[in-house]
């Protein structure tokens, strides 16, 4: 398993040591990647609205010395294919519940 930059690299400074030492994949990036397909493939407006703050997260993990851009990208392709799988196999019904309960 390799290490986080800031680890490996003193010169690079991490304000805030993560409770691990390695860094592949990004967690991070996943989630919010994730969250993003799951959105872009059922509610496309709001894909755009977050589109942002997904693209920030991941350029974060970067910036913060906490991940090398080749963790972020693997973070980015696990959390896209998990999206598309989770559409796949039945997004649909619960996200019809979840607006049902917002409109009534």
């Amino acid at each position: 398993m390799r290490e986080r930059p800031f680890i490996s690299f003193p010169v690079i400074h991490c304000g805030t040591p993560p409770l691990d030492r390695y860094s592949f994949p990004s967690g991070h990036t996943l989630h919010a990647v994730c969250f993003t397909t799951v959105l872009a493939l059922t509610l496309p407006a709001l894909a755009l609205v977050v589109l942002p703050f997904t693209l920030a997260v991941a350029a974060s993990r970067v910036v913060l010395g906490l991940h090398y851009p080749s963790d972020v990208l693997a973070g980015a392709l696990v959390g896209g294919v998990m999206g598309v799988v989770w559409v796949a196999l039945g997004a649909g019904p619960l996200l019809a519940w979840f607006g049902t309960v917002a409109a009534g």
